[in-house]
């Protein structure tokens, strides 16, 4: 029980430390965009879905306790609210764009007959994405695959998709292992 509490403690840490050097290159580089956004984008293999659970949860209790001193947080939002919710929506702007980015390809590989042309492409794909979104590419990956195969009607007739979203899992697990990704 005090490890649990101690690993919160510690995550919840790393996580107001990331708010804080977003928080400190806003103010302090706001002028000068070219830096601003190379600070941001040095920070952003930290912007993970960690990140936006530990945002959700912090905006969530933020809200209590502004219900809980009888404000109305619409009209009375606090600053700290209004920070975390900022950045909330920055960081899911930026996954939104990464997402395009990612799903295109990861639906073009399973658009080809042959098993070993997907091999290929899913290889090429990986090759030549950036490394700081490899993980949001098997995540992606993943939540798609499951999405498409726990879909009775979309699948029902079609072995080939299941087929090839079968293998597609198996890749990414070989080719964007926890061991290839962290490298």
């Amino acid at each position: 029980n005090n490890q649990l509490v101690e690993l919160i403690r510690s995550e919840s840490i790393k996580y107001l430390n990331i708010i804080d050097k977003i928080c400190y290159i806003s103010y302090h580089y706001q002028s000068d965009e070219q830096v601003f956004i190379n600070e941001i984008n040095a920070l952003k293999s930290s912007f993970d879905l960690s990140l936006l659970q530990f945002l959700q949860y912090s905006i969530d209790i933020e809200y209590q306790t502004i219900k809980r001193n009888n404000n109305n947080t619409e009209v009375v939002p606090s600053q700290w609210l209004l920070i975390l919710k900022t950045i909330q929506q920055a960081i899911l702007s930026d996954y939104e764009v990464r997402y395009e980015r990612l799903l295109e390809p990861l639906l073009i590989v399973i658009r080809f007959e042959q098993e070993e042309l997907r091999t290929i492409m899913l290889q090429r794909f990986i090759n030549i994405t950036a490394p700081i979104d490899l993980k949001y590419l098997q995540t992606l990956g993943k939540n798609m695959i499951s999405s498409v195969l726990s879909n009775k009607t979309l699948l029902s007739d079609d072995i080939n998709l299941r087929n090839k979203l079968h293998q597609l899992d198996r890749e990414l697990d070989i080719y964007l292992s926890d061991d290839y990704i962290d490298m």
